[in-house]
C-alpha cells in the first residue's frame, strides 16, 4: 500500500486556516480588506469578550445569495479571472481564502443584501459546514461576526498572547487601513465602546489622529511648531510621499512607523533602513522615526502574493526603492531641519549663532583672558575654521600646528547675528564630574553635559558645513613631516578607489604605492594628536559596511560620524575650566539638534526641585 494519500477537505482547509488565520487580528485584517473592496464608505469593527467575538459590519455593495455561497468556498474571488490578473492587482482580498478559512476554525454568522434585494440573507458556518441559511431584515452591506476562534484548534489558541497585545494587535490592523483610506468612515469598537472616531477627513487629519495627535500638539518643534511634515518625491515610475516626524518623536518601538505599497500596508527591512540612514543622526541608533510611507510603483514591478497573509512584497527593483526612499526623506529632512528638541524651544531657547567673544569684551573679556593664559593646554578646543591648518600639497608641514594654536584666537563665531549670546554661554560651569560629564546651572535646573557627545556634535556640524560650503573639499588638512604606510587588503584598496573623492574631502592626502602599501601623507587637522592609523582603519571599514551600492552622499554622515568620534575630546578625559567654557561657546555656535552623531542626547536636565525634594528640601 503506497504511503501518499490526499489529505482530506477538513485537514487541508485547517491547514489554509493556519497560513491566513494566525492570530484575530488576521480576522480583522481580512474583512476590512474585503469590506473596503466592496466599495464601502462606512466600516465598523467591533472586538467584545476579549476577543472572544469580532464583527466587522460595512455599507458596502452586498452580495447575493449565490456569490455568497461562492464566497464561502476556497479560491473563489471576484477580483481575478485569469493569470495576466496577477501581474496588476489593485484591490486587497484577491485570493478568494479569507471567508472560508476563517470560517474552517470559528463560527462564521454572514449577512448581506444588495441595493435591488427586498431582504438580506443570513447564512451560519460552523467549522468550516454550513449548519444554517435563513432570510433576515438589514440594511444594504455585509456584516460578519467571528465567534469561538481557533475552538477546533486549541493548539492554535494556545500560542495567543494576552488579550491586552492581541487586541493590540487589532488595533494597529485597524490603523493601517484607515490611515490608507480617508475617504471611508472607520469606528473601532471594544466591548461597545468607541475607540477610534475616523471620520472622512483629509489624508493628514487621518494620519495625524493615528499617530497620537494628542502628544504631537503638545510639542512645540521649530517650522512653524509642526511635529510632523508632509512630503513628496519622484524617481522616474517610483514615487514615495507621506509625513515624517520630529527627530524627538522616535521610539524603540516600532508602532508609528508605517509602509503602504500601492495602498497596501506591508512591512520592508530595506525601506525602514532607508529611512534610518535618511534621518542618520538625528536619531538614535535603535530608535525609529515616526513615519507613514505611501509608495506608489507600477503593479507589474512588484509581487504581492509571496507572504501567506500578504504582509511582504518583493520587488523587482530593490536597490532603485531604497534609493527612491532615502533620497526622499533626506530631501525633506534637509530642507525642513528641526534644530532643537521641543523643550528648548519652550524656555525660548534658538539655534541662532554667537557673536565673536573677542569683539565683546565687555561681556566676555574676562573669558578671553582666562582662555589667554591656559592656551597651552587647550588645543584640543580650537575653532574649527577651514582657512586655518589648511596647506598645499607638497609643502610638507604645515603653515601653522595645532600644539601652537591659541585657544583664544581660535574661536571663531559668527558675528553680528541678532548681538546676543546663546543659551549654553549663560550656563554657569560648575565643574566637571567623573571625568564625564560637564555640570552647569541656570535657572532652577541643573545641567549634566557629555563631553564626548557634546564634542562629537560640534565636529560633525562642523564637518558637514564645510563639505557643503567648499563641495567637498572643505575639511581642513594637515601635512605630515614623514607620511604614514598602511597595509592594505584587497578589499581596503578597493574601497579606497572607490571612495578617493571622500577621503580627500575629509581631510587625506593618499598615495597607493606597490604591494598594497598605502601612504598617507596628510590628515584631517583635528586628528593630528590621535592615532592615526586605526582612525583610518576605523574608516575604512565604516566605508566597508555602509557604502555597497550607495553614492558618496549617501556614505558621507557615517563617515563624519566616524571623524567626529575619533576628533573629540575622549570619555573618561580631564578637561580644564577653559576648555569646558569653549565647549559650551562651540555648542552655540553650531546650535541643535542636541544629539552626538550616533543619536545620544548632548545633556540631560535636573530640576532643583527634584533634587530638593529627594533630599526632603520640599
Amino acid at each position: 500500500m503506497g504511503k501518499i494519500k490526499r489529505l482530506p477537505d477538513e485537514v487541508i482547509n485547517q491547514i489554509a486556516a493556519g497560513e491566513v488565520v494566525e492570530r484575530p487580528s488576521a480576522v480583522v485584517k481580512e474583512l476590512m480588506e474585503n469590506a473596503v473592496d466592496a466599495g464601502a464608505t462606512h466600516v465598523e469593527v467591533s472586538v467584545e469578550h476579549d476577543g472572544e467575538r469580532i464583527s466587522v459590519v460595512d455599507n458596502g455593495c452586498g452580495m447575493t445569495e449565490g456569490d455568497a455561497l461562492l464566497a464561502l468556498e476556497r479560491h473563489a474571488t471576484s477580483k481575478i479571472e485569469k493569470f495576466e490578473d496577477l501581474l496588476g492587482i489593485h484591490s486587497y482580498g484577491f485570493r478568494g481564502e479569507a471567508l472560508p478559512s476563517i470560517a474552517a476554525v470559528s463560527l462564521l454568522t454572514l449577512k448581506t443584501r444588495t441595493a435591488d434585494a427586498r431582504q438580506g440573507i443570513r447564512f451560519s458556518v460552523k467549522e468550516g459546514r454550513l449548519i444554517s441559511k435563513e432570510p433576515c431584515g438589514m440594511s444594504v452591506g455585509t456584516s460578519l461576526m467571528v465567534e469561538d476562534l481557533f475552538a477546533n484548534v486549541p493548539a492554535r489558541k494556545k500560542f495567543l498572547k494576552s488579550p491586552v497585545t492581541e487586541f493590540g494587535h487589532i488595533a494597529l490592523t485597524f490603523k493601517q487601513m484607515a490611515m490608507v483610506r480617508p475617504d471611508v468612515h472607520f469606528v473601532l469598537k471594544k466591548d461597545g465602546k468607541v475607540l477610534l472616531n475616523c471620520t472622512i477627513q483629509s489624508e493628514e487629519e487621518r494620519v495625524l489622529q493615528l499617530v497620537q495627535k494628542e502628544i504631537i500638539q503638545r510639542l512645540s518643534i521649530e517650522k512653524g511648531g509642526r511635529a510632523v511634515i508632509p512630503f513628496d518625491h519622484v524617481a522616474g515610475m517610483f514615487r514615495v510621499r507621506g509625513f515624517l516626524g520630529a527627530p524627538i518623536l522616535a521610539s524603540t518601538l516600532s508602532k508609528n512607523f508605517f509602509i503602504f505599497v500601492n495602498s497596501r500596508p506591508i512591512w520592508d527591512h530595506r525601506i525602514k533602513r532607508g529611512v534610518a540612514d535618511a534621518y542618520g543622526t538625528m536619531i538614535e541608533r535603535q530608535k525609529s522615526p515616526l513615519s507613514v510611507l505611501f509608495i506608489e510603483i507600477p503593479p507589474y514591478l512588484v509581487d504581492i502574493n509571496v507572504h501567506p497573509a500578504k504582509r511582504e512584497v518583493r520587488f523587482s527593483e530593490e536597490v532603485k526603492i531604497y534609493q527612491l526612499v532615502y533620497g526622499g526623506v533626506r530631501r525633506a529632512l534637509q530642507e525642513s531641519v528641526w534644530r532643537q528638541s521641543a523643550l528648548n524651544e519652550e524656555r525660548g531657547w534658538s539655534a541662532r549663532g554667537v557673536r565673536s567673544l573677542r569683539e565683546n569684551e565687555s561681556e566676555a573679556g574676562w573669558k578671553e583672558g582666562l582662555l589667554a593664559r591656559e592656551s597651552a593646554e587647550s588645543s584640543l578646543f580650537r575653532a574649527y575654521s577651514p582657512d586655518i591648518l589648511k596647506s598645499e600639497k607638497g609643502e610638507g608641514d604645515a603653515r601653522r600646528s595645532p600644539a601652537s594654536s591659541a585657544c583664544a584666537g581660535d574661536l571663531h563665531f559668527a558675528a553680528g547675528n541678532d548681538g546676543e549670546g546663546g543659551p549654553f554661554l549663560e550656563f554657569r560651569i560648575v565643574g566637571q564630574i567623573a571625568r564625564r560629564y560637564i555640570a552647569c546651572e541656570k535657572g532652577e535646573f541643573l545641567f549634566l553635559i557629555d563631553q564626548h557627545a557634546a564634542h562629537e556634535h560640534v565636529f560633525f556640524e562642523k564637518f558637514k558645513a564645510s563639505w557643503k560650503k567648499s563641495a567637498g573639499e572643505g575639511v581642513p588638512s594637515q601635512y605630515l613631516l614623514t607620511p604614514l604606510l598602511c597595509e592594505l587588503s584587497l578589499e581596503e584598496r578597493e574601497v579606497v578607489k572607490t571612495y578617493s573623492d571622500l577621503f580627500k574631502g575629509i581631510g587625506f592626502d593618499l598615495e597607493e604605492l606597490s604591494g598594497g602599501t598605502l601612504s598617507i601623507r596628510a590628515v584631517p587637522a583635528s586628528l593630528i594628536q590621535r592615532e592615526i592609523s586605526q582612525v583610518f582603519l576605523d574608516l575604512l571599514q565604516t566605508c566597508m559596511e555602509k557604502g555597497g551600492e550607495r553614492s558618496i552622499e549617501e556614505v558621507l554622515d557615517p563617515i563624519l560620524a566616524t571623524l567626529a568620534c575619533h576628533s573629540a575630546v575622549r570619555f573618561g578625559e580631564s578637561m580644564t575650566e577653559v576648555e569646558m567654557h569653549a565647549l559650551l561657546a562651540q555648542l552655540d555656535e553650531v546650535g541643535g539638534p542636541f544629539f552626538c552623531p550616533h543619536g545620544r542626547p548632548i545633556f540631560v536636565e535636573i530640576p532643583f526641585s527634584d533634587i530638593d525634594r529627594r533630599l526632603k528640601r520640599l
